[in-house]
């Protein structure tokens, strides 16, 4: 590329993200941009890493902190263990799963730290509805926290599953003394069921993770085990999707799949991630995907309307809402229309104009979720 093309490049990363898989993509292929453009990369990575590496530290002060067992999830973990760079995996967050009967210690050390919640994790309505996560904040740059008790609404009340994870857990005492980490095939499958999870609409950085796993010898994964765990998890199908869209997003090698292709009709119903960056300001959810899609039942949006408005995330658990009153629960349910109204108002408007772009995205993901639904 000439130097206009290097520098509309980084004008156009400059309005999302992307630095770091540019960076990392760039070293793995041999590629020596511009020294301006190596600067600028490198001043990015550098940021990155020292926020990420202020996170990992605040993490281990908070499980050392509650004392009690902490397993890491997600880009806190896939950073070290996967990339080996803190500067080349993004987080918005830091994700780490607890056991329930913790939540109120892990809140008590994080409040200590100076992290807070919108929501009262006292609130037994906290755990006991389809919420599975609560975030907590601190004000400047800090990295917020996502405090998991199980890793998805659905599989919430599978004590099996957990127990599982917990009992193959490593210890990563680098981190603190109860840090745990995942297996190597607990890992690959619960970034399957993430992806399966927002029914595979996500950033990039998702797909990338499995695309690192399947290139790296670094964790030397059992795929005996991992298929016949996805098989007990019902995940089989994920697992497939997820090597399919490494394969044609990124181009990565899967023969793990074994020869496998997606039959015409869900082989269009599989999103491009690449072809899809920048698209969609916000992903719905699948609720919300149930709700707007054509082929939905009067039944199918009832349902999705109840499992989004009035559990999700244990609204009623929020603060400031006066829960204990009569007009405390429906305030918490008008606040979580406001929150629908903010989140999504775009693609909502988009699709009650008809927009056919969106429309079809909407109805092409409630394709995929049925599908992964019947496995």
């Amino acid at each position: 590329m000439s130097g206009p093309d290097w520098e509309a490049l980084l004008s156009r990363l400059s309005a999302g993200k992307g630095f770091a898989f540019l960076d990392r993509r760039m070293k793995m292929a041999g590629i020596a941009p511009p020294a301006p453009v190596a600067a600028a990369l490198h001043q990015r990575m550098m940021a990155l890493a020292i926020r990420n590496f202020g996170g990992r530290a605040a993490l281990g002060t908070v499980i050392r902190d509650a004392d009690r067992p902490a397993l890491l999830l997600k880009g806190v973990d896939l950073a070290e263990r996967l990339y080996g760079n803190p500067g080349h995996r993004p987080m918005g967050d830091i994700d780490f799963l607890i056991h329930d009967e913790d939540l109120l210690v892990f809140g008590a050390a994080l409040s200590r730290q100076g992290y807070s919640s919108e929501y009262d994790i006292s609130d037994p309505h906290l755990t006991a509805s389809r919420g599975h996560h609560v975030l907590f904040r601190r004000e400047g740059n800090a990295l917020p926290f996502e405090l998991h008790w199980h890793l998805q609404d659905d599989l919430g009340a599978d004590d099996a599953f957990l127990a599982g994870l917990w009992s193959r857990a490593i210890a990563a005492p680098q981190i603190a003394p109860k840090a745990f980490i995942m297996a190597p095939e607990d890992l690959f499958l619960c970034l399957c069921l993430h992806l399966r999870h927002h029914i595979f609409e996500t950033p990039l950085s998702q797909i990338w993770d499995i695309a690192e796993f399947l290139r790296t010898d670094k964790l030397a994964a059992d795929w005996t085990v991992i298929w016949e765990r996805a098989r007990q998890w019902r995940l089989t199908e994920s697992v497939r999707i997820a090597l399919y869209a490494a394969n044609k997003s990124l181009g990565v090698a899967t023969p793990q799949l074994g020869g496998w292709q997606p039959d015409p009709s869900l082989a269009v119903c599989v999103p491009d991630v690449v072809s899809n960056l920048g698209r969609y300001a916000r992903m719905p959810t699948a609720p919300l995907v149930t709700m707007l899609a054509r082929q939905s039942t009067l039944k199918n949006r009832l349902s999705a309307l109840h499992a989004g408005l009035f559990q999700r995330h244990g609204n009623t658990a929020r603060k400031n809402t006066f829960t204990g009153t009569l007009l405390g629960r429906p305030a918490a349910y008008v606040r979580r229309l406001q929150d629908i109204r903010r989140e999504y108002g775009t693609l909502l408007w988009k699709w009650l104009r008809g927009d056919p772009e969106t429309v079809a995205m909407i109805n092409q993901r409630d394709t995929l979720r049925r599908y992964l639904e019947k496995e």
